[in-house]
């Protein structure tokens, strides 16, 4: 198991930020986070988790840039993903901003994931 730690994108107010671990799971990928209010340190919503199966996946990619590094994750329908906070969520995507120490580390766990997305479409075609 992988375990990469990451923020989520795109809160407008900067006001509240949310945060959490990737965990990548041979065929899950799961996801823990919270969100705080970033003036007083206070946990606003609680641990949630969301639990995505490779059937679920359409694919996983990682973007490298100078200054960030993002993986984005494509699912098959936006309903898998309602429990994210409304500003990550675009569409049946959401990005996850992740440090740049953790590349390699993100890099390895999407080939593998990405690979068992591969193997669920096979199965679903037999």
């Amino acid at each position: 198991m992988t375990s990469i730690t990451f923020k989520l994108p795109g809160e407008q107010t900067g006001i509240k930020e949310t945060k959490g671990v990737a965990h990548f799971l041979d065929d899950l990928l799961i996801l823990e986070f919270e969100t705080r209010d970033t003036i007083f340190d206070v946990i606003g919503t609680g641990v949630k988790e969301l639990k995505l199966s490779t059937s679920e996946l359409s694919k996983i990619e990682l973007e490298k840039g100078w200054f960030s590094t993002s993986i984005t994750v494509l699912t098959r329908s936006m309903k898998t993903i309602e429990s994210l906070p409304n500003h990550c969520r675009k569409g049946a995507s959401f990005s996850l901003s992740i440090k740049k120490a953790d590349r390699e580390a993100a890099e390895k766990a999407i080939t593998e994931i990405n690979l068992q997305i591969a193997e669920a479409r096979i199965r679903e075609q037999d």
